[in-house]
């Protein structure tokens, strides 16, 4: 039977440094907050992520609407793929 990880031997800031269930869940948190850009003593606005992917939305569908146009064409032309793709396994 295998030990549940957060009895395992965690390695945290010191080698071989050992904590418990409750350590490693905070940890566990405090990792995940600050891959979604949360930090402690900031304020955070849960509506941010939202309304940035709709005006990007209304952004690309303005764009969409434009009459073929010299503008339209310098708009999207960084945005063409270079290749290959897919990109098979993640390698070249």
């Amino acid at each position: 039977m295998m030990t549940p990880i957060f009895l395992q031997s965690q390695k945290g800031g010191e080698e071989g440094e050992e904590f418990d269930k409750e350590e490693y869940m905070t940890r566990r948190a405090e990792a995940i907050a600050q891959k979604r850009g949360i930090s402690e003593g900031a304020n955070f606005d849960p509506q941010a992520r939202p309304a940035a992917v709709r005006q990007m939305e209304l952004q690309e569908e303005r764009v969409a609407k434009m009459p073929r146009s010299l503008a339209k064409d310098a708009l999207l032309a960084p945005w063409i793929p270079l290749g290959p793709a897919p990109i098979p396994n993640g390698k070249r």
